[in-house]
């Protein structure tokens, strides 16, 4: 067994490590020492001969690309080499004397050298971890696994060798940064015979990068702030969704907004045909204009662009908008998608002008991105100047009304008092196309 050199662990982190309840739920900001904890946590309990551990995350991405190498990495520091102490997804050396744990696929399965196991997966299909029987269970990003998930694991915690140690019993330990929708998390915690420990970003300051901190304060709205450094759960929903945006700051009238004719329109479309919209801003460095819209009942792709190329003549157009541009057909001549329909009309490239993302972006973080609400509020928030036409009415009311529910998913309706929320999905089209970097740098947008 590998020698364990002196570790030094915050208050937070030492608790979490020293927990004998059942169920441990470590929740913390961004950069508060959870995959150390994790790493730590596992490796304790893989140390006694026999013991096999799961270690899982939301994905199998998640695990892949995050989990496994933030744990490896604290494994590292604690003296555990991989290829030496332990290997992964392969035969254990016939030199070990250790029997592999299947005989069939080792895929995800971590193998000490010593004779323990610790298997890693996702939770994509959380189904096919029903068959299996484990002494501890380790689970990183909890924020993002399903309430069906956690209950399947939570039964599988029937491992042979912790039924009588002497020193560990069947344990899993939950590490994760408050998710929007913090009801379930919350019903856990505070439940009986459960260790709660509560963690922010700067108790593990020292372990973090240079003016970590006080850029995600320069970058985050207030409740982003809150939940992602302060480690809080945050009740955002059941509230607007645009909660940073005030028309008495961010609305101007059109003549204080001056159009730079050297700059590009950006385009940003949402393809219903009852109304098709359009939002329309230019963007500099230190600024960033929401210029005009378009709202058209009945109306074609065509006759859209030459509103446009009638109200803007002269400039260069980059279009953007809902992901469907890319296949969506309907209300167009032939077979041509959207987005190329809509640059053969306004005379422009459609390889080098449909700058519109492959994908859209969730509403809500998940999987350690942040989502549109997250990004759309920290930039009205945090943006030195950001402006929107008063001439936007539809937009404006539509930021002003546009609500979430208690899981915090956008509420919509198309009945007699309906909220379409059109205008309000182009500008969430253009502030993802315009600021896709902004949590990683913000200083490249405000000047």
């Amino acid at each position: 067994m590998a020698p364990t050199p002196a570790i030094r662990y915050n208050k937070s982190q030492w608790k979490a490590i020293q927990a004998d309840t059942p169920r441990i739920f470590f929740v913390g900001g961004l950069g508060s020492g959870k995959s150390f904890t994790i790493g730590s946590w596992v490796k304790n309990r893989a140390e006694v001969k026999g013991s096999v551990g799961l270690l899982v995350a939301p994905t199998k991405d998640v695990l892949k690309f995050s989990t496994l190498r933030q744990v490896t990495k604290a494994w590292e520091k604690m003296g555990l080499i991989k290829g030496i102490h332990y290997v992964v997804d392969i035969l254990p050396p016939k030199s070990w004397g250790v029997k592999p744990f299947s005989d069939k696929d080792q895929n995800g399965v971590i193998t000490f050298n010593w004779g323990s196991y610790v298997i890693a997966g996702g939770l994509d299909n959380y189904d096919k971890w029903r068959g299996i029987e484990v002494d501890y269970i380790a689970c990183d990003e909890f924020r993002d696994v399903k309430k069906e998930a956690y209950d399947v694991l939570m039964g599988r915690l029937r491992g042979e060798t912790f039924i009588s140690h002497p020193t560990f019993s069947h344990q899993a330990l939950f590490v994760t940064t408050p998710p929007e929708d913090f009801y379930f998390l919350k019903e856990l915690v505070e439940q009986e015979n459960v260790t709660h420990i509560h963690t922010t970003s700067h108790e593990n300051a020292v372990n973090q990068p240079e003016n970590y901190i006080d850029e995600m304060a320069a970058t985050y709205d207030e409740i982003t702030f809150q939940r992602e450094v302060l480690g809080e759960m945050v009740n955002a929903n059941g509230r607007l969704f645009m909660h940073t945006f005030s028309s008495s700051i961010h609305t101007y009238s059109p003549e204080k907004l001056t159009i730079d004719r050297r700059l590009p329109l950006y385009l940003s479309w949402d393809f219903n045909l009852d109304p098709m919209t359009v939002v329309i801003g230019q963007f500099g460095h230190g600024w960033a204009y929401i210029l005009d819209e378009v709202v058209l009942n009945q109306g074609s792709p065509e006759e859209v662009c030459d509103i446009i190329k009638y109200k803007y003549p002269g400039f260069r157009y980059l279009v953007t908008g809902d992901r469907e541009g890319y296949t969506r057909q309907k209300n167009t001549k032939g077979n041509a998608p959207m987005f190329r329909e809509i640059c053969n009309h306004l005379g422009i490239s459609f390889s080098s002008s449909c700058i519109a993302p492959k994908s859209n972006m969730s509403l809500l973080d998940a999987h350690g991105k942040k989502g549109s609400r997250s990004l759309c509020n920290s930039v009205l928030s945090k943006h030195p100047l950001f402006a929107i036409s008063s001439a936007c009415e539809n937009l404006v009311m539509d930021l002003e009304r546009a609500r979430v529910d208690r899981t915090g998913q956008l509420v919509k309706s198309r009945g007699k008092e309906a909220e379409f929320l059109d205008c309000f999905d182009c500008f969430r089209y253009m502030i993802h196309t315009w600021f896709p970097d902004w949590f990683r740098n913000s200083k490249q947008y405000t000047g």
